[in-house]
């Protein structure tokens, strides 16, 4: 199918590139190992895990919102918080070689009791169901109740 396999910014460019996108690796610098690992990779000798650190906005955001606007709610937002558009790749977002099946094996409760419960104990139960041995990183994320009902 092709793509693009990139040591620097130049695999940015490539997301502009629909016909790129399903093959794009980004290295910007792996060090003296970088070829044994890329290669590794790419021949299925090694299955990576990982998340993007951050949401990557479509070419047009900057043109929504001025440059010097450092509001994180000014529509369209920023952050995976407060973003409204649809983003090219979401905080978060990660492939691989394998699929995974995810279950609660101790569920948290809906809601924290009070504000200053800052605690919540859950388990998750990761199984790979697919062809390839790899693992997964699973996100959790809490958000704090403003107002006690």
């Amino acid at each position: 199918h092709g793509g693009a396999v990139s040591l620097g910014v130049e695999a940015l460019a490539a997301l502009n590139d629909p016909q790129q996108r399903h093959a794009l690796l980004d290295a910007p610098y792996g060090g003296e190992m970088a070829s044994q690992a890329i290669s590794d990779v790419l021949f299925g000798r090694y299955a990576p895990t990982g998340r993007l650190t951050q949401t990557v906005y479509p070419p047009e955001f900057v043109n929504q919102i001025p440059l010097t606007d450092m509001s994180l709610t000014s529509p369209p937002g920023r952050t995976y918080m407060y973003y409204t558009g649809e983003p090219e790749h979401e905080f978060g977002d990660g492939l691989s070689y394998t699929s995974f099946e995810l279950s609660f094996a101790r569920p948290p409760h809906d809601t924290l009791a009070t504000s200053s419960q800052l605690t919540a104990n859950f388990s998750v139960t990761v199984t790979n169901s697919g062809p390839t041995a790899a693992g997964l990183t699973v996100l959790a994320f809490w958000v704090p109740v403003t107002t006690l009902e």
